[in-house]
């Protein structure tokens, strides 16, 4: 432990001090899910927590990240002087975060330390997760010590939250039943066929594009019918950003990073 207890601290600012500063023990107990990757359950890397560092725009939580960095210089510097301690510097670690944790104690932005971090990138792309999109790229630890019906069921809670806040409706991923129903109702073709006549500035009629699609339709399939009522929809649900990301994702996990060469 790198803090003993210090008299002019209670024992709840101790625990809070002892949370914010103390490294972690390397162990696997912390995880992150974090988007758009084929490891969807994985470290943190070193590259993500230098954006996250950054992309913070809320001033309080600035200066209190400068103090974090303080405090960890003067921690670093006793270790070098000498790792077993004590030693001056250890001393003067220990009251550097004894006033450095009651003076935030008074601060009104000390509550902000445990908010979910995308309330201050203030909309700041993230490059590193999600192609730029903060939304999906956040990761959450997870405590391993815990059983798996405990996690299992907080993640299951927490995910509910997170889609009814993001409006996601996903509840699967992509299967063989939906390919062959985009097959059915031409997506793709329709879709090729809206983009040329826009941007050739062509009307291309409705029945045309029914005729062309299904010319040997059966008497009790109308294709005009089928493309104003069913196919014209799905080719606005499918062909969204949304639905690249999830099956660029989708095939990231079955075929790993160099699916598009194969």
């Amino acid at each position: 432990m790198l803090v003993q207890k210090i008299p002019t601290m209670d024992d709840e600012t101790t625990e809070r001090l002892l949370r914010l500063l103390e490294p972690s023990p390397g162990s696997d107990s912390t995880i992150f899910f974090v988007s758009q990757s084929n490891r969807p359950v994985h470290d943190l890397t070193a590259g993500e927590a230098l954006y996250f560092r950054s992309a913070i725009r809320d001033d309080d939580l600035i200066e209190l990240g400068k103090g974090f960095d303080r405090l960890l210089s003067l921690w670093l510097e006793a270790l070098k002087e000498d790792p077993k301690g004590p030693t001056p510097l250890f001393g003067a670690y220990e009251e550097e975060i004894a006033i450095f944790v009651n003076e935030l104690r008074k601060r009104p932005c000390a509550d902000k330390l445990d908010e979910p971090i995308e309330k201050f990138l203030d909309g700041v792309g993230n490059p590193w997760l999600s192609y730029g999109r903060p939304l999906n790229g956040y990761p959450i630890t997870i405590d391993t010590q815990y059983d798996d019906e405990t996690i299992i069921n907080h993640v299951k809670s927490w995910l509910a939250e997170k889609r009814k806040a993001d409006g996601e409706r996903a509840r699967r991923p992509f299967l063989q039943n939906d390919f062959d129903d985009w097959e059915y109702y031409k997506i793709r073709e329709i879709f090729d066929l809206q983009t040329w006549s826009s941007l050739m500035n062509v009307k291309i009629a409705d029945k045309v594009i029914a005729h062309s699609l299904w010319p040997n339709a059966s008497d009790d399939f109308s294709p005009i019918d089928v493309l104003r009522t069913t196919a014209r929809k799905k080719v606005k649900e499918v062909f969204t950003f949304s639905v690249v990301i999830r099956l660029y994702g989708q095939l990231l996990l079955e075929y790993g990073e160099n699916f598009l060469k194969k």
